[in-house]
């Protein structure tokens, strides 16, 4: 024991170290709950801002949460003449009259239940949806609030040394200015979306836990469930759940066989939460139309197809649309995309994802690649390929080159993009220390660029989201008399 008044210098560097570790987590968790502010804020402001009924299929989700409110309290069925081409166009070219029931809307009832209901459950009984729309929109902006969180869960598990990361790829997904006027309207991908996150975030947790966790594995497959209940593009959630359960049981000794019937028990869990619901489909639309897509695509057959596109303009000319049109509205496309942003700002950020891309794929930090994080980056991996390979899809049928349907994968892209940044600012933090001349090699002190440059993706969106809505979002969508 040390004498007394006197400190052992080894205690000494204990408590300092302590002191410095709880000072930084309370910085963390400031910018943390700092993000989350600013992210209802904007979102908040989108949804008071935004022109009602100009977000995609905005009127056909609204009327959806409407009529699954009001007694009898039954779940909409597709039928011929749900989809009104001439409203719809009506609402796209921003001429559909004040104060007009959107109610003939209902091309969006075939879409799996669980988002509407949740909306349902608050919704006032009798109420238009024009004047409930600002609450549905108020609930996506809240629902958004778990992406960022189930982001920031996602890095601290994979890269748990990289607090700074974890917050730059939350930043990221918080201010994303599509993310942020998607779900800041009435859409359902605005729960398809956290719901893709919380899948990410588990299985990560489970593939790189020590212990075999029932209740983790459980609560996986009850998330796949949810996926499944809500929204086609987020089936890919199931896929870094079954990877996980794979991986824990590899990991644990098991045999290829029987590692993959571990992959399988999470995604039976999920089929038998949604059984229900293609049951009921199938005895509406016939056992080979599970998911309703057969009767929606026979229904929107005014929708130009990816065979006609090509016909027309060849496939060259597709894929150059795909890429370019794709890429430009997963950062911004406003109203029905129609409202794009100066070209300089999409080259503007192409340039950033490729500087970001080229930190991750060359630059080396140092550190010796855990197992953790590889297991967590092929999560995030085979979210995204699902995800990409869903939208690919879609995309053989009619032509649908809405960066929107890749944001369920947003969490990874944001990860990606933070892991680059965060590499870069190692970068210039060598190159600084090489520029000190004169001073021993020996003194020379490596900056911290760290944290300047990581937060440049974040804050840099954040004012791209603020300038997008006052300079093209209103202006550009308000009403034509």
């Amino acid at each position: 024991m040390s004498p007394v008044g006197r400190t052992s210098p080894r205690r000494g560097r204990a408590a300092a170290t302590k002191g410095s570790s709880s000072h930084e987590r309370y910085v963390h968790t400031s910018l943390l709950v700092l993000i989350l502010l600013a992210q209802v804020h904007l979102g908040a402001t989108y949804a008071r801002e935004t022109p009602a009924w100009q977000s995609p299929d905005e009127p056909a989700h609204a009327t959806y949460v409407a009529r699954l409110a009001d007694p009898p309290h039954r779940f909409p069925i597709l039928e011929a003449g749900d989809h009104d081409a001439g409203s719809v166009a009506l609402v796209m070219a921003r001429r559909w009259p004040e104060g007009r029931s959107v109610a003939g809307f209902a091309y969006e009832d075939h879409q799996p239940p669980l988002y509407y209901l949740l909306l349902a459950l608050s919704y006032p009984q009798g109420m238009s949806p024009t004047r409930a729309l600002p609450a549905l929109r108020l609930t996506g902006v809240l629902l958004a609030l778990l992406t960022t969180c189930f982001t920031w869960v996602y890095v601290r598990t994979g890269w748990p040394g990289r607090p700074r990361v974890a917050l730059a790829a939350a930043g990221i997904v918080a201010f994303t200015p599509m993310h942020v006027a998607i779900t800041a309207s009435a859409n359902n991908d605005a729960l398809a979306i956290p719901v893709c996150a919380a899948a990410l975030a588990v299985a990560t947790r489970e593939a790189t836990s020590r212990t075999n966790s029932p209740g983790m594995r459980a609560s996986a497959g009850l998330l796949v469930g949810l996926a499944f209940l809500t929204k086609l593009g987020a089936y890919a959630a199931a896929l870094p759940v079954a990877l996980a359960a794979f991986l824990q049981a590899r990991s644990r000794g098991a045999r290829r066989r029987s590692a993959t019937r571990s992959a399988l028990e999470p995604l039976a869990l999920g089929a038998l939460v949604a059984a229900p619901w293609w049951l009921r489909n199938v005895s509406l639309y016939g056992w080979r139309d599970p998911l309703a897509q057969r009767v929606h695509a026979d229904l929107v057959n005014d929708q130009l197809t990816t065979a006609a596109f090509v016909e027309e303009f060849g496939l060259v000319q597709l894929l150059e649309r795909g890429v370019v049109f794709t890429f430009d509205s997963f950062w911004g496309v406003f109203g029905w995309l129609s409202v794009f942003l100066p070209a300089w700002i999409y080259v503007g950020l192409a340039g950033a994802c490729v500087a970001s891309g080229l930190g991750f794929a060359v630059v080396r930090n140092g550190a010796p690649r855990t197992r953790r994080s590889g297991t967590a980056a092929l999560c995030g991996a085979v979210l995204a390929a699902g995800v990409l390979a869903g939208f690919v899809w879609y995309n053989l049928g009619f032509v649908q080159h809405q960066g929107r349907y890749l944001l369920p994968a947003l969490p990874v892209v944001a990860t990606f993009l933070a892991l680059g940044s965060n590499r870069v600012a190692l970068v210039l933090g060598r190159w600084s220390v090489k520029r000190q001349i004169g001073v021993p090699a020996g003194r020379r002190a490596l900056p911290d660029w760290s944290w300047g440059v990581t937060a440049l993706w974040p804050i840099g969106l954040y004012v791209l989201a603020w300038w997008s809505l006052t300079r093209y979002v209103m202006p550009g969508l308000a009403p034509v008399s």
